[in-house]
């Protein structure tokens, strides 16, 4: 059973959170305080993932794109390296037709299936700070490289410029010295990319355009092994996605004997793929666990009192409860809210006023 609010309280509630319907007196039972505890907790991984986050990560994707002009590329300025960084993967769009090529780069359709499969692969809290995500996208102009052969060997010369910088920063000799704690170049980022040459999203219907699992199996990349997995704590295989892989449809793939392997997948099984890998070497490579990327402090909730900024879900969701009982839930937004929703979970329902809601499923679409 539904709670049913009207959608610009829905909107409302999320935008200012000004809203709570909660009068209690007295102190809660502990059973319950933990579920609202609960539902904090999960409030501040939403805040900085699917609000903050959200929002940097689709300005990236709309206006900082990187764009491969050549084959090796020619870097321009150093912050051209700075959205490789932190990333499992590079995505490289190749130019549309003619007729079309005035847009050249990935997507907007393309972000939002890979930010929901990636989502739904962490369990909705993927690690997001300092730009932590799937792939970065990569526009191919169409002056750019044109074969799988030359995209990969592009990507492996920018991985080496990529790499040089952060020894440079490590030497402190270079600008931005603080920059070497927060991102690392992955050793998956290196060995394995992604190319989109086929835009589905021209073939959907209005209906279709904001769900996620048809069109993520019905748009297909290339995934791509680059012929460098050092660094990798094992080798990648394909022979586990055999079954699920698609006609090429390129003359220009047959690489093997220069170390280079290509497969046609959904986008879907190419996130769910690499997702696997980069979970598997960050539970096996020392060198990942002991340069853990830290905490993004403008990713966290903020307080109007000017209160140091809380770094964990589980120390916020304190912080809020011990002001809610000492002022009461009633007058604290994010306890109400929390409180709301932990009650009608016990009864069984959803209360649409007070429930976490993206922007986009209130109407914020992503372009």
């Amino acid at each position: 059973m539904r709670i049913q609010t009207p959608f610009r309280d829905v909107a409302r509630g999320f935008l200012t959170m000004d809203r709570t319907d909660i009068l209690m007196e007295g102190p809660l039972p502990s059973d319950l305080i933990q579920e609202v505890k609960h539902e904090l907790e999960e409030a501040w991984h939403f805040h900085r993932t699917q609000v903050l986050f959200r929002g940097n990560i689709r300005r990236t994707w709309l206006y900082r794109q990187r764009k491969l002009d050549d084959a090796p590329p020619q870097l321009n300025h150093s912050r051209e390296l700075f959205h490789c960084y932190n990333k499992h993967t590079a995505l490289y769009v190749a130019p549309p037709p003619a007729e079309t090529r005035d847009n050249t780069g990935a997507p907007i359709f393309v972000l939002r299936i890979i930010y929901k499969l990636w989502l739904r692969f962490y369990n909705n809290k993927p690690k997001v700070d300092y730009e932590s995500f799937f792939a970065e996208p990569v526009g191919i102009t169409p002056s750019g490289p044109a074969t799988v052969a030359e995209i990969a060997h592009s990507h492996i010369w920018f991985c080496d410029y990529a790499s040089q910088f952060l020894d440079e920063l490590g030497r402190g000799e270079a600008e931005h010295c603080s920059f070497i704690e927060s991102h690392k170049l992955f050793p998956l980022f290196r060995a394995i990319v992604l190319i989109l040459d086929e835009n589905f999203s021209s073939k959907l219907e209005d209906d279709d355009y904001y769900l996620v699992i048809p069109p993520s199996q019905a748009q297909t990349v290339l995934m791509v092994r680059t012929g460098d997995e050092s660094g990798l704590v094992a080798p990648i295989s394909f022979e586990q996605i055999r079954a699920q892989t698609l006609p090429l449809k390129r003359d220009d793939c047959a690489l093997e004997d220069i170390g280079i392997e290509v497969v046609r997948v959904s986008l879907a099984t190419a996130v769910d793929f690499i997702c696997s890998l980069q979970q598997s070497e960050e539970a096996a490579s020392l060198i990942i666990k002991g340069h853990a990327i830290p905490t993004q402090v403008s990713l966290c909730p903020s307080w109007p009192d000017d209160s140091p900024i809380i770094l964990t879900a589980e120390g916020w969701a304190e912080k809020v409860l011990q002001k809610a009982e000492s002022a009461g839930f009633h007058k604290n937004s994010d306890a109400g809210h929390a409180l709301r929703r932990a009650l009608a979970a016990r009864r069984g329902e959803i209360d649409d006023g007070a429930q976490l809601i993206p922007p986009y499923e209130i109407g914020w679409g992503w372009g």
